[in-house]
């Protein structure tokens, strides 16, 4: 059974996920490793929140697919902005939708604050062409974060591969088969 990387039809951007996923998806069977299962839990978490918060989504439904269902979606289009050096999705803009915004412009002098702010880059300065909320900032931090665990698991259980090649002295034998393998 080959693994898949997550997909939540157009709520994350593939791409997204792909770069999160892709360095360590295939690279050893799924039942050698631990981490990895919790990586479809925290993607999908992601999903809903960004779905709530950036898209407008009331009711999270998902299709015969598997993807999160937009028909109810307040958004058209989407308005996730993905900034692949650190790693985070966000949007552009405060949503009109949102009703925190509204109380926010009602009662400037200190009542209830809007939910969307600006998130941090990877060196700690505000992003302030960028939004998010603490939903999708937790829940992103849990994906990356499980993504970055699965792949240090696959790269561990591969040097552990690698070391028992060498020192049970298969190296030779591998790279006599390599070598007849390109003569032939």
């Amino acid at each position: 059974e080959k693994e898949r990387i997550s997909h939540f039809g157009d709520v994350i951007p593939s791409a997204f996920l792909e770069r999160n996923e892709v360095i360590w998806r295939g690279r050893v069977k799924q039942v050698a490793l631990q981490c990895s299962r919790d990586v479809p839990k925290a993607a999908q978490r992601l999903a809903e929140a960004v779905a709530q918060d950036f898209w407008g989504v009331e009711d999270i439904e998902y299709n015969e697919n598997g993807e999160l269902d937009l028909k109810d979606a307040k958004e058209t289009k989407s308005p996730i902005v993905q900034d692949i050096f650190n790693n985070l999705i966000a949007i552009k803009s405060k949503p009109s939708w949102d009703s925190s915004i509204q109380r926010q412009t009602e009662d400037e002098a200190g009542g209830e604050k809007s939910r969307y702010f600006h998130p941090r880059d990877r060196n700690g300065k505000v992003l302030r062409t960028r939004y998010t909320t603490d939903r999708v900032q937790e829940a992103l931090s849990d994906y990356v974060e499980t993504c970055e665990n699965a792949q240090k698991e696959v790269e561990k259980v591969l040097t552990r591969l690698s070391w028992e090649l060498v020192d049970n002295g298969h190296l030779p034998s591998i790279m006599q088969a390599s070598h007849l393998n390109l003569i032939l």
